[in-house]
C-alpha cells in the first residue's frame, strides 16, 4: 500500500468511524505511530481532521464531512445486517464488504 492509498484509507475510515486512536490506526495499517502522525499532518491540510490529546482523545474528522460518496442510512445498514445470516458464505463476505465500504458505523 502506498502512502497515498493509506492516507485515503485513513480518511475513509475516519468518515466511517468519526474517531480513532493513533495506536489503532498504526495497528490497522501495519505501520508505526510516527508514520500515522505524518499522515495525519498531511491530511489535516486538506481535510477537516483534528487531534485531541489525553484520555478520551484521538484523531477526529468533522462529523458533517463526507468523502463525496453515498453512504447507507442507519436503517438500510440495519436491514442488510439483519439479512446476513440468510446468505451463504460467499454472499456474506460480499455483504460485509458492502457494509464496510458504505456503512456509517451506526450502532
Amino acid at each position: 500500500m502506498t502512502a497515498y492509498e493509506r492516507r485515503q484509507a485513513i480518511v475513509e475510515l475516519l468518515v466511517s468511524r468519526k474517531r480513532e486512536t493513533l495506536d489503532n490506526l498504526a495497528f490497522e495499517f501495519n505501520t508505526c505511530k510516527r508514520t500515522i502522525c505524518n499522515d495525519i499532518e498531511v491530511l489535516s491540510l486538506s481535510y477537516p481532521i483534528y487531534t485531541q490529546a489525553g484520555n478520551g482523545g484521538g484523531i477526529y474528522i468533522d462529523s458533517d464531512y463526507s468523502f463525496g460518496k453515498q453512504y447507507l442510512t442507519c436503517e438500510q445498514q440495519a436491514m442488510l445486517t439483519k439479512l446476513l445470516p440468510s446468505l451463504d458464505r460467499k454472499e456474506q463476505k460480499i455483504m460485509r464488504e458492502i457494509l464496510k465500504k458504505f456503512g456509517r458505523g451506526c450502532r
